[in-house]
This record gives structure tokens, C-alpha cells and sequence, in this order.
């Protein structure tokens, strides 16, 4: 098993519930196996923020692995996570 941390920007905490929470995955698990059980516990709130009509990380969402930004089209769903990895998805900024 691996255990990953999620941390969820103010848009998706109101529909988590939550800051940030650990995820228990199977050893191997990538980042869309991550992204598919979050959608699957939170449902069609979760997936209308995340994703676009097609299916992919919108495009204005910042997804980052340990620190690290990744490229959604690149890179986002194939990479497996590690043991301790943090996921922290943030919102756009907007400006003034």
C-alpha cells in the first residue's frame, strides 16, 4: 500500500469536506488511479471541477507532486506515486 496525501484549494474543500486528507492505494497506483477514486467518493462536484467535458484536468487547475508542477498532458496520469507523496491541486488565482 501507499499512502498519499491530497490537499484540496478552498472550491474543493467545500465539497470534500475537508483541507486535506491521507489515501490508501495499492502499491503501483498512478496519478488517474488517485484522481478516479477521489471522483468516485465525491462524486459529480468533484469531477465538474477537476475535469474538463472531455475528461481531462482543466486546464486552469495547478497539480503539483511534491512540490513539483506537473504538465497535465505530459505527465499528470501516468506517474505512480510513492509512499509519503502530497498531491496538492490549487485554483487559479485571480487577479485585481
Amino acid at each position: 500500500m501507499v499512502s498519499v496525501t491530497v490537499r484540496y484549494p478552498p472550491q474543493l474543500r467545500e465539497i470534500t469536506g475537508k483541507n486535506e486528507e491521507r489515501v490508501e492505494l495499492s502499491q503501483g497506483a498512478t496519478l488517474e488511479d488517485l484522481f478516479k477514486m477521489l471522483s468516485e467518493r465525491y462524486g459529480e462536484a468533484f469531477r465538474g471541477y477537476v475535469f474538463d467535458t472531455e475528461g481531462n484536468v482543466k486546464e486552469n487547475l495547478l497539480i503539483l507532486l511534491n512540490g513539483r508542477s506537473l504538465d497535465k498532458h505530459k505527465e499528470l496520469f501516468g506517474m505512480t506515486l510513492g509512499q509519503e507523496d502530497i498531491l496538492a491541486i490549487l485554483s487559479p488565482l485571480s487577479g485585481g
